[in-house]
């Protein structure tokens, strides 16, 4: 399953061009599908490998349906009214600046295979400035037409929160979040307003007003989808009528719920089923292909593998060894990016709570065990029973 950006794009076939080959697909035992979109490019792109193409969905998009809300958002918590603007523009937002992106793209051999990706990425950086403009006089009109409303502002993981701390500064009733869930703020919100963001596919799923707002035209942000879904808005004053009309409760009807076609076109891109998890298609994917046996030979031994492999193959049995692995080991990473925080340390308090709150919400009885494989592994399996459910 490849990372979401793909399911963003209104055709998913230019993105399988870059991100797959006949090596890779060839190579993978199975491939999982976020949808309808992808599943079907890829088949027509790789005939041969069909069958080894899975239309799973997602274990994520699960977690984006009412279903698991009690995940996310405590029944006593008190919501107060707010406007979400999650922030995917990119551009001088980003933590790494455009000269380290593009010459991490030639180092990693992008560009000389695509040679068009220089001047896409360029002027990607130019059309993030131009939505980042826009959007700061989107909160401040907003701030300035709704004195009842408060504003949050989530930034994009690769974006610097403090930019638009900076940018914003003392707007009234307007705050940057940089600890809430994402999904937390996306439920407790009134209306969330976005552009080219997979969390445009999130807010749809979890019945949460959503408007797209593209203000400019955007030719090399090669997204369009996500732009398609929710209220369609291209200026402040057309946002500002769909936010009245959803805090206004004789207009409401007008606004919400989104019309069935919303949700329809979102299964295009993700699949669910309400009778069965993704993460129970996987399984039962998984355990159909060991009952056909391998799909080839592995000639590899422990021996092969690299000193570093080795090391974590030891510490999926003894994790308090990691720290000591780790002591010394020098990485080259560009400036500004010291820190991964798009996946932040794995919090082992904060995960035992998690996995008790997913014991709970999908009714399982039996308690269940866990233990650490690597820096950021983790199996789960029921503390009694038949594991191929765990």
């Amino acid at each position: 399953m490849d990372q979401e950006a793909g399911i963003q794009r209104i055709s998913y076939e230019s993105f399988a061009e870059v991100r797959y080959a006949e090596e890779t697909v060839s190579g993978a035992d199975l491939i999982f599908c976020w949808g309808r979109d992808d599943c079907e490019t890829l088949r027509r792109l790789y005939p041969k490998h069909g069958e080894r193409i899975v239309m799973s969905g997602s274990p994520r998009v699960d977690l984006w349906r009412p279903r698991f809300a009690s995940l996310y958002v405590k029944p006593e918590r008190i919501v107060r009214p707010f406007v979400l603007v999650l922030s995917s523009l990119q551009g001088p937002l980003l933590r790494d600046r455009l000269h380290e992106r593009l010459i991490r793209r030639r180092i990693d051999g992008y560009l000389d295979r695509h040679p068009e990706m220089e001047s896409q990425l360029v002027g990607h950086y130019k059309e993030g400035a131009d939505l980042m403009l826009a959007y700061l006089q989107l909160v401040r009109s907003l701030s300035l037409n709704f004195p009842g409303l408060e504003i949050i502002v989530k930034a994009h993981p690769g974006e610097d929160p403090e930019i638009w701390r900076g940018l914003l500064g003392k707007t009234d009733r307007v705050q940057v979040d940089k600890i809430t869930p994402t999904s937390q703020l996306i439920r407790e919100s009134m209306a969330v307003i976005t552009s080219g963001s997979t969390a445009a596919f999130e807010v749809v799923l979890s019945d949460t007003p959503l408007v797209s707002f593209q203000p400019v035209e955007t030719p090399h942000r090669d997204r369009g989808f996500a732009d398609t879904l929710g209220f369609q808005a291209k200026t402040q004053e057309e946002v500002q009528a769909i936010v009245g009309g959803i805090l206004r409760p004789e207009l409401q009807k007008n606004f919400w719920p989104l019309p069935s076609s919303s949700r329809a076109d979102v299964s295009r891109k993700v699949h669910y089923d309400d009778n069965q998890l993704a993460a129970e298609r996987m399984v039962d994917s998984w355990e159909r292909a060991l009952k056909i046996g391998p799909q080839r030979s592995s000639k590899r031994s422990v021996l092969s593998t690299s000193i570093e492999e080795r090391k974590y193959f030891v510490a999926s049995a003894f994790p308090f060894l990691i720290p000591i692995f780790d002591r010394g080991r020098k990485t080259s990473r560009p400036a500004g990016s010291q820190q991964n925080h798009k996946r932040p340390p794995i919090s082992r308090r904060a995960l035992k709570v998690r996995v008790e709150e997913m014991r709970s919400i999908l009714g399982l009885q039996d308690s269940v065990a866990y233990r650490f494989k690597g820096r950021r592994g983790l199996v789960i399996r029921p503390s009694h029973g038949d594991f191929s459910r765990g």
